[in-house]
């Protein structure tokens, strides 16, 4: 399965694996879940890209197709995302995405849940 979705933190703090060949739908389909989480909740999402294999070509262009991912990545509510292993195509595609929201990116699983963590324990 190339995207599975679990709670670090119950209900603010959501990781999103992604793994083997990556598809538009596949980020929809992130962008719809956040979505569902993020209209009750202020949220702190990671996106870990360790494990994927291949992306979309023109990546960029995919995600800003992708309305869902946009609305999830720009709701009020998505408070922060730690972003972890993204390749040189995934960063280009965050420095254009991603430049009107918080993030960071991290070199390992656990360096993301840290960072989230962190953000989320400052903004009390």
């Amino acid at each position: 399965m190339p995207v599975s979705q679990f709670w670090i933190n119950e209900p603010q703090l959501i990781g999103f694996q992604l793994s083997e060949d990556i598809t538009f739908e596949d980020f929809s389909r992130i962008g719809q879940d956040g979505l569902n989480l993020v209209i009750e909740n202020d949220l702190y999402a990671l996106i870990d890209f360790s494990d994927v294999e291949t992306l979309p070509k023109n990546l960029v262009n995919t995600i800003l197709r992708a309305n869902a991912f946009i609305d999830f990545i720009n709701h009020s509510n998505a408070i922060y995302f730690a972003i972890v292993r993204p390749n040189q195509a995934t960063r280009l595609m965050i420095d254009t995405v991603f430049r009107d929201v918080q993030f960071a990116i991290c070199d390992s699983y656990q360096d993301g849940i840290d960072t989230l963590q962190q953000q989320f324990d400052n903004a009390d």
